[in-house]
This record gives structure tokens, sequence and C-alpha cells, in this order.
């Protein structure tokens, strides 16, 4: 059900629109495309779309599952007027001929992720359905390291664990981390080597966080696959298969799957130039 209406008002008009909230909510069926040939190449799916496995996973009703899409809204819309009441006063772009700052943050929540795409750590690999995230950079899924014959510590006295935000060292010398959250969720562990299976390909003595001491809010993912700027950068560490290229399509449909490919596989691709903040 959709209604328009125009108001006029010195000049200005005003297009008001009611839309069927029905139309909002996840869709019953997946569609599932096959990946092809692809070896570097996932499928990426909406947490709360019948395609995702974390649906099937907690067993959630279509109840819950609207519930928490609301409450992850509430949750955003509330960071979104907190950043802005924090920021309007430094936010000064004529003001004493300075430069203008406006502030880069991750909303910081393991549960306002929306994607998830499928990963496998250890030896045997074990499947892990992770969030999809452009702006952390720390990978700390909930991992046990004695089930994989491959698993390594990482020493507390490596410039892999020096370099990270929070880091601490075990009575054995093995590094420590610790990762919180905006929305209380926070996550303790290991920092190890293992490897990763990244759709078919195999990477070996991939660096990431092990998380033994876990308290997570709302439902539970098995971890976060972080593609932002830090000293354990999943780009930086795949850099010489990949070439530190990353490309993903999210569709508007979460009845639908989109891909997250390491590499270019296309010839019809134009890159653009970041800058680093």
């Amino acid at each position: 059900m959709e209604k328009n209406s125009l108001v006029s008002a010195r000049g200005l008009v005003v297009e008001d629109n009611l839309i069927d909230v029905k139309s909002l909510l996840p869709s019953n069926s997946c569609s599932m495309p096959d990946n092809g040939m692809i070896p570097s190449k996932l499928k990426l799916v909406h947490r709360y779309g019948p395609c995702s496995p974390l649906v099937y996973k907690e067993k959630l009703s279509v109840e819950e599952i609207n519930h928490q899409i609301f409450k992850e809204d509430q949750a955003r819309f509330e960071y979104i007027n907190r950043m802005y009441a924090k920021n309007t006063t430094s936010f000064n772009p004529l003001g004493n001929n300075l430069p203008t700052q406006v502030p880069v943050e991750s909303v910081n929540s393991l549960g306002s992720g929306n994607f998830i795409v499928t990963i496998g750590l250890g030896t045997p690999s074990k499947t892990f359905s992770v969030i999809f995230d452009t702006v952390l950079s720390l990978k700390d899924p909930i991992f046990n390291p004695k089930l994989s014959s491959t698993f390594a510590n990482i020493s507390c006295s490596s410039d892999y664990c020096i370099e990270l935000d929070r880091h601490g060292c075990s009575r054995t010398s093995h590094c420590l981390y610790k990762v919180k959250y905006g929305d209380g969720s926070q996550t303790r562990g290991y920092l190890i080597r293992d490897t990763l299976l990244f759709s078919s390909n195999v990477i070996r003595n991939f660096l990431f966080g092990c998380g033994h001491h876990n308290h997570i809010i709302g439902e539970k993912p098995d971890g976060l696959l972080g593609f932002g700027r830090g000293p354990v950068l999943f780009i930086s560490q795949t850099a010489k298969s990949y070439g530190m290229i990353f490309s993903y399509c999210l569709l508007e449909d979460q009845s639908t799957v989109g891909f997250l490919e390491l590499d270019n596989h296309s010839f019809h691709v134009e890159y653009t130039s970041m800058i680093i903040s």
C-alpha cells in the first residue's frame, strides 16, 4: 500500500509516502546462485535473510528476526545522534581557517554488520559464518585451536602483538588481545596463526584473534572478518596472492546472494584511488 500527497508551502513541494511495512521484511525464500569456478569468491548474504546460516543456526522465528532488526536499527539511529551531538562543535569548515575535521569511526558493534560470509579455519577445516566489515581489521572468530593440527600461538614480543590497540602477555608469553564494541559486546583471547580456507583457496599461517572469553549482545555470529586498516590486516596478509584488491556486491533483496571477491578476474573494472586518513 502506497499513498502520495503533495503539499505546497512558499513554493516548496513536500511529498509524503506511505509504505507497506511488510515490504521491508525479509523474504521467506532464498535464491542461491552458483559461485562458478572462481576460487577467490565468496557468497555474501544478509544475516537475517532466508539465505543466512545464522537464521538456521539460531532457529529464529519471523517475529524474533523482525524484533532484532528493529533493535539494531534503533541502536544505529541512537549512535548517529550521539556522533552528531559529539562532533557538532568540532565541525567548523569556516572558522579560524582550520582544515575541516570529519571523524571517521566504526560503529564498533559486533551486531551492527548486516552481511555474512562463510570461511574455513584450521586443519581439518571447520566452517565459520562471520560478519563482513570494511572498517575493522582484527578477525576474531570463536575458535577452538585444540581441534586444529596447524595452529600456533604468537609471542607477546612479536611486532604483530605490540601493534595491536589492546594487547597483553600470558603466563606462557603468548600474545593476548581484547576488543570492546559500542553495543557492550566484547571478546578476549589469543592472537594465533592457522590455515584459512577462503572459498577453495588455502591461505597458510594466517594471523587472527581467537576468542576465549566472549560476551556477545544479540544474535551470535561466529566472528568478524575485517577488511579495514590495522596491524592484522586481511588484505595485507593476502597481498602476495591477491595484490590487495577486493570487491563486493551488496544486493537490496535479502533473498538473493551478493559476493565478496579477492583479486580481479574481469577486464572491465575501473579502480578508485583511496586517500588514507
